[in-house]
């Protein structure tokens, strides 16, 4: 038992050995077994490449102005709206079954804390060849900006959040991200954070959580 492990030891540290195939005189080289089986072994664990591309095609500004002071106060209430396409492929014959994952990222006026505006996934097969396109909206972003203006009197009051770009990425069927893309170099390095990533992703479950249901009224006896 004690000879064969130290054949098999010394088989995985034998340096690999050349042969010359004859009559065309090519080289071969010969990798020992273990050698082999790893490398087989990594090569089948190794993550698909994809491809992912995202670009913007759109956007949207509604509101208006109201102008309510000779000495320039204002009142401005607009809502704005994005669209990007993303395309996604991959080099491999086989079909593969993965989740495309999207995030709409704004920031507050007051304070500029970044929020998730609106967020979707949908799953997607892809393989060698054309390329799944998928073309993504955000819901509204409402900011309201308000300024006072009456001689020395000047206050301006913000509420709401303006957009602060997207994070595409796409999942495997266990949960690991495969690639992503985002619009800026900023969200990048924000995403590559997973506590911060992750807790923006938990307040905004806790934003759209509904609110239990009101327990029962307790009217005393008259």
């Amino acid at each position: 038992m004690l000879a064969t492990a130290r054949q098999w030891i010394r088989a995985c540290f034998r340096r690999p050995r050349s042969i010359r195939c004859t009559p065309t005189g090519m080289k071969i080289t010969l990798l020992p077994a273990c050698t082999a089986l790893a490398l087989s072994a990594f090569a089948q664990d190794k993550p698909p490449h994809i491809r992912l591309d995202v670009k913007n095609v759109g956007s949207a500004k509604q509101g208006y102005t109201s102008s309510y002071s000779y000495y320039g106060g204002y009142w401005r209430d607009y809502m704005r709206t994005t669209q990007i396409e993303a395309e996604v492929g991959t080099f491999s014959a086989e079909p593969l079954n993965l989740k495309l994952e999207w995030f709409f990222i704004g920031k507050q006026l007051a304070g500029g804390q970044r929020i998730i505006v609106s967020r979707g996934d949908q799953e997607i097969t892809v393989k060698s060849g054309p390329v799944v396109r998928v073309r993504l909206a955000s819901e509204a972003v409402r900011g309201v900006e308000s300024r006072s203006h009456y001689y020395y009197y000047n206050d301006r009051y913000v509420s709401g959040a303006k957009p602060d770009g997207w994070v595409v990425r796409v999942v495997s069927k266990d949960g690991k991200t495969l690639t992503h893309r985002a619009s800026s170099a900023q969200l990048t390095e924000f995403f590559n954070d997973p506590a911060q990533f992750d807790a923006l992703i938990k307040a905004a479950e806790k934003e759209a959580r509904p609110s239990p249901p009101p327990g029962p009224v307790v009217i005393p006896n008259r």
